[in-house]
């Protein structure tokens, strides 16, 4: 797996519903890295910003699908010097990943595949539907990164 100089935080929120949030990260030491942050977020639904004390960008990823709510919901807790930190399945990772489609994107989903036990049934299901509703192929994308064997679960 590759590590990224970034932290991406899913957050349940649709971008028209963001007007409070936005306003209220500079007071708890975020810094927005946009100069039009509404517009930024409406057209990408990301908000790149900057923890002010430990200089790490953030992409706060906007979410209001099924998919990514559902995706939220999920997320595995793990807890970390006494906080709880919510992380991605892997299952929901190569869907993304997959989705993203970005060649350092299909290298990450070929290591999760080497190193996790994935449930192909759920990917499959939501890569299906991804497929239908935006005419894409991310399903045979999936398929064709997988060892020859696998057709239910890894």
């Amino acid at each position: 797996m590759r590590l990224t100089e970034d932290v991406d935080v899913s957050v349940a929120l649709a971008p028209d519903e963001a007007g409070a949030f936005l306003t209220y990260l500079p007071s708890v030491g975020f810094e927005i890295l946009v100069d039009d942050p509404g517009t930024f977020l409406r057209e990408t639904f990301v908000l790149p910003v900057l923890d002010t004390v430990s200089k790490i960008r953030i992409d706060l990823v906007f979410t209001s699908s099924e998919y990514e709510r559902g995706a939220i919901a999920r997320a595995r807790k793990v807890i970390i010097d006494g906080e709880t930190i919510s992380y991605i399945t892997p299952d929901d990772l190569v869907v993304v990943k997959i989705i993203a489609g970005r060649p350092r994107d299909i290298d990450d989903v070929r290591s999760v595949i080497d190193r996790q036990k994935l449930d192909l049934a759920h990917i499959r299901k939501w890569l299906k539907l991804f497929d239908d509703e935006l005419g894409e192929d991310y399903e045979e994308r999936l398929l064709s990164l997988l060892p020859k064997k696998s057709a239910g679960s890894l």
